[in-house]
């Protein structure tokens, strides 16, 4: 239990019961039993959980069988209805009542500007509450990115993330504010396309896991997509974290690779190439998230898409360029990763 849960006492329902804490406060309860009759739908004994002064205030949920470990609520009443059919004797409700500060209900919540720091779950190391909604919103210095990554990630078991207790990262970098992703059990690994990113965690009174921690650092914007040339006409092109992790999700990089001369024409050749796997119903790559895709300009200026390159793929062979310029697109989707890859390239005269 943390310090700074105030103790109200314990209930034992025999009836309808109305708790009240300080207008600053939520209620949040223990629970001890839950033993009733059973039957299909709660038809017959159950107790029934309002987010207020009595029956008629939200409905939070209702209980017959399946025990919750936490109910927290948002306001500093809530009322308890009870309800039995009278037809068999059952051991009925049992939990013990705390009150806790809305201060403290999403500690160290809100603007976060250092350039790395760690987020952990309200009550760590023990169960989070249920029934809140938790905000981060982190902002870093101009020309920098955020990569955020999940160390410890134990939430509600449930077949759909956004129906359950989750995290919800949006990337600031657009006016809509788009969404990233939404987790509740798998790890993730993902970078913001801007310097701005909301993280926002919340639960349900249903049921709840244990707790989560998550990492993030900056990474500057071009340490995002790198280019290490070698010599003004060789170089090696990488994800990022090559070789030493995964590549994060939510990456589109353009890598652009020029001859310096106008007979010149730019080779490519991968000497790594680990993408994370499709999917066994994705056929082609053009339906894989995570792709490389070579993009040759002509003296002309015609664009010549190559045919994307993923891990249905063997290991790209290498390519040339029709003209001096060749670009390169890689680009990565928010659920699982891999080593990535490497590329050498260099420029040849044409007439080779």
């Amino acid at each position: 239990m943390a310090s700074n849960d105030n103790e109200l006492g314990e209930i034992e329902l025999k009836d309808n019961e109305l708790i009240q804490a300080e207008r600053d406060h939520k209620i949040r309860l223990i629970v001890q039993t839950i033993d009733f009759e059973y039957c299909t739908d709660c038809g017959c004994d159950f107790i029934h959980i309002f987010d207020g002064p009595n029956g008629n205030s939200k409905s939070l949920q209702k209980w017959c069988q399946n025990r919750p470990d936490l109910i927290s609520t948002g306001n500093y009443l809530q009322y308890i209805e009870m309800q039995t059919d009278g037809k068999k004797s059952y051991r009925g409700f049992k939990a013990k009542v705390f009150a806790i500060h809305k201060n403290d209900v999403c500690p160290g919540s809100g603007l976060l500007t250092k350039e790395s720091g760690t987020i952990k779950s309200p009550n760590y190391p023990k169960h989070y509450y249920g029934g809140i909604v938790c905000d981060w919103t982190i902002t870093v210095p101009d020309q920098k990115r955020i990569r955020i990554k999940s160390r410890s990630l134990n939430l509600e078991s449930c077949p759909s993330c956004s129906s359950c207790d989750h995290i919800q990262i949006s990337d600031n970098a657009s006016p809509d504010h788009p969404i990233i992703g939404n987790w509740c059990e798998t790890p993730f690994n993902v970078i913001s396309r801007g310097n701005t990113v909301q993280i926002r965690f919340i639960s349900n009174v249903n049921d709840v896991g244990e707790n989560f921690v998550i990492e993030y650092q900056t990474v500057n914007e071009d340490e995002v997509c790198p280019v290490s040339p070698t010599s003004p006409s060789s170089g090696t092109l990488t994800s990022l974290g090559y070789p030493n992790g995964n590549y994060p999700g939510n990456l589109n990089c353009t890598y652009r690779i020029k001859a310096p001369n106008d007979n010149q024409v730019v080779r490519l050749e991968f000497t790594h190439f680990e993408l994370a796997a499709c999917g066994q119903y994705v056929s082609s790559c053009l339906n894989c998230r995570d792709a490389i895709q070579a993009i040759d300009v002509g003296d002309d200026m015609k664009l010549t898409r190559f045919h994307p390159w993923c891990s249905n793929d063997p290991q790209p062979t290498h390519i040339f360029s029709s003209g001096q310029n060749l670009f390169l697109n890689f680009y990565t989707d928010k659920s699982s990763q891999d080593v990535g890859f490497r590329a050498t390239y260099r420029s040849v005269d044409k007439n080779l």
